[in-house]
C-alpha cells in the first residue's frame, strides 16, 4: 500500500463543518522494547484539502495477550491538535510475526 491509500473512511469535526477523510498517515514512536507505543504522529487529509496534524503522548499502557498469535495495546493518550488538548485511547494490535521481528529486549 502506498502510503495515504490506509483509510477505509473517517470524518473529521472542524467547527460547524464534517469533512470526509480522504487519506491519513500513521507513525508510531514505540518503546525501548520495540513493541509498546509511545508517542503517535497522525496526518488526517480531509476532502477540503487542509490536513490535520495530530500528536499523540501515551500516558498510561496495558499489554494484553488477548490470542496466542498476538499482544494488545490499550493505552490513555493525550491528544494535541492546533493548539487544542484532549485524552482518549490508542488501540495498537501486533502479531506474533511482528512481535518476533521487531522487539527488541532479549530473555
Amino acid at each position: 500500500m502506498k502510503p495515504g491509500e490506509n483509510t477505509l473512511w473517517g470524518y473529521v469535526r472542524d467547527g460547524n463543518r464534517t469533512l470526509a477523510v480522504i487519506a491519513s498517515d500513521l507513525y508510531i514512536h514505540r518503546a525501548s522494547d520495540g513493541l509498546a507505543p509511545e508517542r503517535i504522529e497522525l496526518t488526517v487529509h480531509a476532502e477540503n484539502g487542509l490536513e490535520y496534524r495530530i500528536e499523540g503522548r501515551v500516558t498510561a499502557l496495558v499489554p494484553q495477550p488477548c490470542w496466542p498469535n498476538m499482544i494488545f495495546f490499550m493505552g490513555l493518550t493525550e491528544w494535541r491538535c492546533n493548539g487544542r488538548v484532549g485524552y482518549g485511547d490508542i488501540q495498537d494490535v501486533n502479531q506474533s510475526a511482528h512481535m518476533r521481528r521487531f522487539r527488541r529486549l532479549r530473555s
